[in-house]
Formats: structure tokens, sequence, C-alpha cells
């Protein structure tokens, strides 16, 4: 049966339901394979060292006596895979752990943006297949309740005894081992590793280096400098077009979103618009009397012109279109938009990754937006209904083993990827491809940078996306900024996870509407902030940093 209808019958019965009630010598991953650039070495100076391990593991193979084929619930990349491929099962890496480990993995791909609402539906109707990779932090009531709901499995006796690669990951890196579990002590996912801190740290601010030049102004550092030389950007056509129709900031999506460049100054005050640590407590940046300064300074900026009038309903188009047609001079980008400026401006210099601004000179720089921690929550739940849980264990733990995640990452050894000098090094055909990104041209035979239950390797992704020097520097520049403050993986019980979101939801409605009409003159910040405070407090929002507060207790003891 095809995987397609394979997964429409596996649908159609949970809604039915619903409606009615050999030996391999394999080694953890190491980071002594990785390439010693400068960027890496500034970068390990100043975050945490990745795991190392030399101890060897076994695993038999293949894993199962005679072949036998798993479900795999997951979300197609569509940007990288799915460009060339309708499933992973068409991909060379899993024909190939097919082979090796004797076991065939038949993926069930939701559409695209769907996953929430199918795994709602293969849940309500006990329909799951063997494996499901979903954040299961974020599902209602968390991993804890599914577990005792008895939809996934328990895994810590799988992990203990049938995952030695993943055991040794733990063994090696404490760190991982306990964003990989619950209060409760509960194993629920083979998860997604990614340790290296040069490349889970790599979004930043842009700043166009050619108008820089132009208005004789250096890269900012502190919010004076940044609104001197905003400014400058305003003021002195750096564009070169002889209008005044230079765009100092732009921004995109609502307030409080990946990208959302205005907002993210807060951090220059040691605050976040979210919930972060300090002083090991929860805190709620907008709850904060520091917010007041931000709002303040931030319609400032917003009255003199400095920041896009449209940025709080600017979409993704909108934001290219106005990064790229020469009208803006900061955005807050990924490595990936860095090389696609570039190539548009035909500039290779033409942008500078800067740190986020500090308030004092010499302060370090504080960053708790778009930090990859090396388990981020997501990753392959065992369903209780798998009738293969030991074998769906296993062939999970291949993944991390180092013939497993190489395979996965870079493709086949001779035709994807050589070893150089100790390093993986991805052939010209994907690295020089004249029509296709390296993404998507490894797409067409590994899994390489997509989200899935391995460790996902540095060098691929460092090849990824450091296409270019300018890409490199602003990955250290970033990389070493203070990440102290980022929300570990707290699991909050279920009562108080119904809590949360009760207050959340009303709370983070009021923040984005009171925080757009401050900075954009429609209220008066001084008049009304104290009635502001007043409003969140009556929301619930003590109630909310309460329950953080014992959730992150609750993590530290882990």
């Amino acid at each position: 049966m095809s995987r397609k209808r394979l997964l429409c019958t596996v649908l159609a019965a949970a809604l039915i339901t619903s409606m009615v009630g050999c030996t391999t010598t394999t080694t953890a991953p190491t980071t002594s394979t990785a390439k010693a650039t400068t960027a890496a070495t500034t970068a390990a100076a100043t975050t945490p060292a990745a795991t190392t391990t030399a101890a060897l593991t076994a695993t038999k193979l293949p894993i199962v006596d005679k072949p036998l084929t798993l479900t795999y619930f997951i979300e197609l990349d569509a940007a990288r895979v799915g460009v060339s491929h309708a499933s992973y099962s068409e991909l060379l890496c899993f024909q190939d752990l097919e082979k090796v480990t004797g076991v065939k993995i038949d993926f069930l791909h939701p559409p695209t943006g769907q996953a929430a609402a199918q795994l709602n539906l293969l849940i309500s109707s006990n329909t799951l297949p063997d494996i499901a990779y979903y954040n299961w932090r974020a599902y209602p009531g968390g991993p804890d309740k599914l577990i005792t709901d008895n939809v996934i499995l328990k895994l810590n006796d799988s992990i203990n005894k049938l995952s030695p690669n993943l055991t040794k990951i733990f063994a090696d890196d404490p760190s991982v081992k306990k964003d990989s579990m619950t209060d409760l002590g509960n194993f629920y996912i083979y998860p997604i590793i990614q340790i290296d801190p040069l490349l889970t740290n790599n979004f930043g601010y842009l700043v166009r280096t050619d108008w820089l030049t132009a208005v004789n102004k250096k890269a900012p550092e502190t919010m004076d400098e940044w609104y001197d030389v905003l400014t400058a950007f305003r003021n002195n056509d750096p564009n070169g077009n002889g209008k005044k129709d230079e765009l100092p900031i732009i921004s995109r999506f609502d307030v409080t979103g990946d990208g959302a460049t205005v907002m993210d100054f807060y951090m220059a005050w040691g605050k976040f618009w979210d919930f972060y640590v300090k002083n090991n407590a929860a805190l709620y940046g907008p709850y904060e009397p520091e917010y007041k300064d931000f709002l303040k300074t931030m319609a400032k900026w917003y009255k003199e012109g400095l920041i896009d009038p449209d940025f709080a309903t600017t979409d993704q188009t909108q934001y290219d279109a106005k990064m790229l047609n020469n009208l803006a001079g900061v955005s807050r980008s990924g490595l990936g938009a860095t090389a696609t400026i570039l190539k548009n401006i035909k500039n290779d210099n033409g942008v500078v990754g800067v740190a986020n601004p500090v308030l004092k000179k010499g302060d370090k720089p504080w960053n708790v937006e778009s930090v990859s921690r090396p388990v981020n929550g997501s990753g392959a739940a065992i369903s209780t209904k798998s009738k293969n849980a030991e074998v769906a264990a296993k062939w999970l733990d291949y993944c991390y083993s180092k013939d497993g995640y190489m395979l996965l990452n870079y493709g086949r050894l001779g035709e994807q990827y050589t070893m150089v000098n100790g390093y993986p090094t991805l052939v010209d055909s994907i690295m020089k491809n004249p029509k296709l990104s390296v993404n998507v041209a490894l797409g067409q035979f590994a899994i390489g940078v997509t989200s899935f239950s391995f460790w996902n390797d540095g060098p691929v992704r460092e090849q990824r996306q450091f296409s270019m020097a300018v890409q490199k520097t602003a990955a250290v520049t970033w990389s070493t900024q203070d990440i102290s403050g980022i929300w570990p993986n707290t699991t909050p019980s279920p009562e108080e996870s119904a809590k949360l979101a009760s207050v959340m939801n009303e709370v983070k409605t009021f923040v984005n509407e009171r925080t757009l009409a401050f900075i954009m003159g429609k209220a008066d910040i001084d008049a009304e902030f104290s009635k502001y405070i007043q409003t969140l407090k009556d929301l619930g929002i003590e109630d909310a940093i309460k329950i953080n507060n014992a959730a992150l207790a609750r993590y530290n003891k882990r």
C-alpha cells in the first residue's frame, strides 16, 4: 500500500473510531570531526562545550530476524525535501537504513501545517501509528498526561535497555538527558539533538554595511549608537536614489514573534517579551518595570520615522521585498536570509551581523530569542498501540549511531560527501549546484538539517549556513551573546498547563494590543502604564509566573 493511501486509511479509520466513541560497531557522536575554524574556536571559548565521546557501542544488525514495516507520523519538510520527493521513504538515506536494519519505514505525512490537527485526530481515535514525531511539550497536558492516558509509551526501559547510542549521549552530556525527560523522570521521545552553539544561535540583527559607509557610521552597539545610526539612515539617502524612502528598521508579523525586530530591542534591558530566567527565577518581560522605558524608546523611534510605519502588519513577502529592494537598513533574520540579501544586492560584504544592543558600552549582549536548546522538546514518541515497540526503539536508537547519523546527515559516503582531513565535506554537486540551494540539493538524498530524531551533526549545518564569509562572522557574533536567560524545557502538570494556557491566552492578546497602541502613539505611556500593569495582574499574570517558577524549580531538580 502506498504511503498516501496508508495515511488516508489510518485517518479514515481514526475518523470512524472517533465518531463511535550480524554485529556492527558504531560510535556515538563526537565533535572531533568538526572543522577547526576560527569561528568555531571563538564560539567554543564563550559557550558550553559540545558532547565528546570516544567509546564504542555495539548494535546487532539487522535488528529484526525478518523484514518488518513500521509506520511513522511526521510532517514533511516541504522547503528542503518536498521540492524533490513526496515522502521521506523515497530518500536514499532511508532506503539504505532499511537494507542495514531490515526495517522499512512507511512515513505518514500530514498536509503541511496540519500536523497538530491530524495528530489530535489520531490520538482521539486511538489509532496512532508506531512512531509519531511532534513537539510533545506543546501538547495540552504535556507528555506526562499522554503517558498517563496510555497514548505514548514511557521510554525509560526502552532507552536504558535497547538504546545504547542515545544512552551514551545522555551520559556524555547531562543537559541533553535533562531536556529529554519530564519533571516526573519520564523519558518520552527520541529527540533531535543539536549541540554546536555556533549553529544553534544563528539569528540576529543584520545591518547594511554599504549604508553604514554611505552615512559614515560604524556598526552600533549601544542603544544611543543605534539611534544615531538609524537617524543617519533616515536623513542621508544611503540607498542613493535621491528619495527619502529609506526604512531604517523593518519588522514583521505581530508584536511577539520570531523576527519581531522591534520587540527584540527589549533585550538591551536584559529583558524579553515572554518568559525568561534570571537569578534562577521565572520572569515575564512585559510585566517588568523596564518595559515602560522600552516602550517609550520605541514610541520615540516610531514617531521619528526610524521604524517602518507598517511594522505591525507586514507579512513575510512584504518584509523580504523591503530588504531586497534596497529600502531597509536593519532587519532581524537568519543566516539563510543573509545569503539571499547579499546575492540580491550583489555585494558579498553588503551586510554585517550585529549583536543585540546594550544600554552601556562594554556590557555583554543578551539574547534569548531564536536560540535552539540541545533538545527542544520535539522528537519521536512510540505509540502504546505499536505491536513492535522494541523494534521501533532499536531503529530509532540506530539513528544516533555513527553510521546512522552520518547517513541521515550527509547521505552516502563517496556520493553525497567525502571525508577531507576528517571533515565530512559535501560534494560540489550539492555545495555548488547552479540550480538548487544546498538545502534542496542535499534534500534529494538525506535529511541533512531537517527536524528528525537523530544527532544533527555540526559540519552539515555549517556547510549549509556558511557559504559566505559574512555568514561565519555573523554566526560568531550572535553565538557569543549571553543566553543564560533562555527558558528551559519545563513540563508543567496537566492542571498547571490548563491554567497557564487560560491565563496566557488573555495576557498575550492584551499585551499585543497595548504594546502596539503604546508604540504607535495611540495610547499615552506615562498616563496609562500603571493601569496596564494592573490589568495584567487582574488577568492572572502572577499566577502564571508562580506556575512557571514551580515548573522551573522542578526542572532544576531533575
